[in-house]
């Protein structure tokens, strides 16, 4: 489906049955370069939904379901913006940078892009090949 806004979310894992979770380190980055503008009431549901209340309105709806949640929770730690963005991710050995940046008219008229967020904390960890050692 389309996307009207972008942002970076970070999950965090939880052990189940007295396991220790997962260290693995997941970041979702979404990204619109050209989206179609939402109205003000349109941007203000996605932000609740995006939001703890609507996080938790979400754990309420599935347990009335009765589902049971997955061991994993998303924190949305940037955003949402709701604007054309293009989003740059920088790999290096020892980890990742992303940087989205906002497109718009300087003072003369003419287009530029300005840093909406850039978030530098994405560390890597090679993981060796098979057979190597």
């Amino acid at each position: 489906g389309d996307v009207h806004f972008s942002f970076r979310a970070r999950a965090e894992f939880i052990g189940e049955n007295g396991t220790e979770p997962p260290v693995s380190r997941v970041h979702q980055i979404v990204n619109s370069p050209i989206r179609n503008v939402l109205a003000a009431r349109e941007r203000r549901v996605l932000k609740v939904g995006l939001s703890r209340v609507g996080g938790l309105v979400g754990r309420m709806l599935l347990r009335a379901a009765g589902e049971r949640p997955d061991n994993s929770r998303w924190t949305v730690e940037d955003g949402p913006f709701f604007a054309n963005h293009v989003c740059v991710i920088e790999l290096s050995d020892s980890g990742a940078t992303m940087i989205l940046e906002r497109s718009g008219p300087d003072d003369d008229g003419r287009p530029v892009l300005t840093v909406a967020v850039a978030y530098a904390g994405i560390r890597m960890h090679r993981v060796p090949s098979p057979g190597s050692t």
